[in-house]
């Protein structure tokens, strides 16, 4: 997460681009009835019944700094798709770019392995030779920018019933064009500080999920000053917490000498029990 922030952080530098791609899915919907346009006190009619024609794909790339974006249809999204996809982002938008640092998630489909399946060794060796990747976290594709400019996309243009991948190809041309010719930008906001505080409560949640507990909500309140402790709770969350398993709701406390239950004791170690027990043995 840090790694993917930090490379948001860097000056920007056209030899050197910062670049965001991501992927959507559309599906295909077309009209049953014709639709009925507006007239003189009456507004536009759209029946209920639509037909399905099958679904396409865009391939989003943006450069946030430079309020830059590019949009490629495809009606699949397959290791060739991606490739493509790449080749055209190197050498036709960014063809003097000594190094262009993509940022995208972990799908399968997103890595070298998919230049070397759709073109020759030597080709696909000098595209990667142009490329430094740089992977969000699994479940933390939301870092991605990508993912800001496709919601964009799709409220500002996609959000309606569209019947064919030419449609739409025509309809997000028209949307990139405009957005481009603004030079609209991202107003990125979640900083490294903002990732470390968010990293800290989630391996708080693992470690309480270890011990079969689940986070229920931060409580107000000073932190106990004696009491044995479990585990190793640095990068975690300091605090108080009210958590549960199953029925039972217990306050877990979060410093420097690990995780422990007011004024009952530590948490043991191995698999959870009930607490009245483990404190009946810990005094």
């Amino acid at each position: 997460m840090e790694e993917v922030i930090q490379t948001y952080l860097l000056p920007y530098d056209p030899k050197y681009p910062v670049v965001c791609f991501d992927e959507a899915c559309k599906q295909l919907f077309g009209e049953v009835r014709p639709a009925q346009p507006t007239c003189p006190g009456r507004a536009a009619r759209l029946d209920y019944e639509y037909e399905r024609k099958g679904v396409c794909h865009q391939l989003l790339f943006c450069e946030p700094l430079r309020g830059w974006r590019h949009v490629r249809v495809s009606q699949r999204r397959t290791r060739k798709d991606y490739a493509a996809a790449v080749r055209e982002l190197l050498e036709v938008h960014y063809p003097q770019a000594v190094k262009v640092r993509l940022v995208q998630d972990n799908l399968n489909t997103h890595d070298g392995a998919s230049l070397y399946e759709a073109y020759a060794a030597a080709v696909a060796r000098r595209l990667l030779d142009r490329i430094e990747f740089h992977y969000t976290p699994k479940h933390g594709s939301w870092a991605n920018m990508a993912e800001t400019e496709i919601s964009i996309m799709n409220s500002q243009c996609l959000e309606r019933r569209l019947d064919s991948v030419a449609r739409i190809a025509r309809e997000v041309a028209a949307w990139e064009s405009m957005r481009n010719d603004r030079q609209a930008r991202i107003h990125w906001t979640f900083s490294l500080a903002a990732a470390r505080h968010k990293l800290r409560k989630l391996k708080l949640r693992v470690a309480l999920a270890e011990l079969g507990y689940r986070l229920i909500v931060d409580l107000p309140g000073g932190l106990p000053e004696q009491g044995a402790g479990f585990g190793d709770a640095t990068g975690l969350e300091r605090g108080l917490y009210l958590v549960e398993r199953g029925l039972e709701r217990i306050i877990v406390a979060c410093h420097d000498q690990g995780l422990l239950v007011p004024p009952l004791g530590r948490l043991s170690i191995g698999p959870p029990g009930p607490i009245n027990d483990q404190a009946e043995h810990d005094e």
